[in-house]
């Protein structure tokens, strides 16, 4: 059908004919923003008026708190990864929170080793999410495995690298740690954004400062970061404790 042609029936009805189909809400949503992009950028361009996506509305998805792994978990896990490159990637992961596409181009020129610093800069192969540029701190595990990787990898412009000095692609890792999640029995729940939920979820269990954890993650407002603030609930309680009524 033309573009002009379609009402927010048909949107209603290709919502609820995906989730027949036994596609999450999530998912459908996702699908929703997608043709929705394609409306607005046909008004952009003046090849339609109007957008029937005004008169509809995105499935509402209950708050849920973000799946994370204990130290305790993650370690057992890396216990049975059997590949180096993998276990340095899901441990470089985990103490950055880095994205995985983030990781994945990540490129030796980023590393700034004098301040222990990782750049997250936008190139012509790679844009960051939102993209804004920032920068990640090292912690001391993570420099000793890049000084590593360096002595073997130097020579390839990628950090993360296979021996034949090509990057390895975004779905490998994810396929590969989802395979190691379930080989261990883990919810079927995790992937690999799960080791950046897991980082973050630690700063805060350790009552790192929310607005802290948000310019770690790259976050552009604080609400996103919000979802972590249920673990600083005994935070919470000893600040309340702080409180002292003035004497009469």
């Amino acid at each position: 059908m033309p573009l002009t042609e379609y009402t927010s029936i048909d949107i209603e009805k290709y919502k609820f004919k995906l989730l027949d189909t036994g596609v999450s809400k999530v998912t459908v949503n996702i699908r929703y923003r997608s043709v929705n992009t394609l409306f607005n950028f046909a008004i952009k361009h003046n090849i339609i008026e109007n957008t029937p996506f005004r008169a509809t509305r995105q499935f509402k998805i209950p708050k849920q708190s973000p799946q994370f792994l204990t130290i305790e978990q993650f370690n057992k896990l890396l216990n049975i990864v059997v590949e180096d490159n993998l276990r340095d990637i899901f441990t470089f992961a985990v103490l950055t929170g880095m994205r995985l596409n983030e990781i994945s181009n990540l490129r030796w020129e980023s590393i700034e080793w004098k301040s222990n610093i990782i750049h997250i800069l936008n190139t012509e192969e790679f844009v960051t999410k939102n993209s804004k540029e920032r920068t990640v701190p090292m912690h001391q595990v993570v420099v000793e495995m890049l000084q590593r990787r360096y002595k073997r990898f130097g020579n390839s412009k990628w950090v993360f690298c296979k021996s034949t000095l090509y990057k390895y692609s975004g779905s490998y890792i994810s396929h590969k740690f989802r395979h190691y999640c379930e080989v261990m029995g883990y919810p079927k729940k995790y992937h690999f954004h799960t080791l950046r939920h897991t980082f973050a979820s630690w700063l805060v269990a350790q009552n790192v400062n929310i607005y802290t954890v948000m310019e770690l993650l790259g976050h552009s407002n604080v609400t996103t970061t919000q979802i972590y603030a249920h673990l600083q609930k005994s935070q919470l309680q000893n600040s309340v404790n702080q409180l002292k009524l003035l004497e009469e």
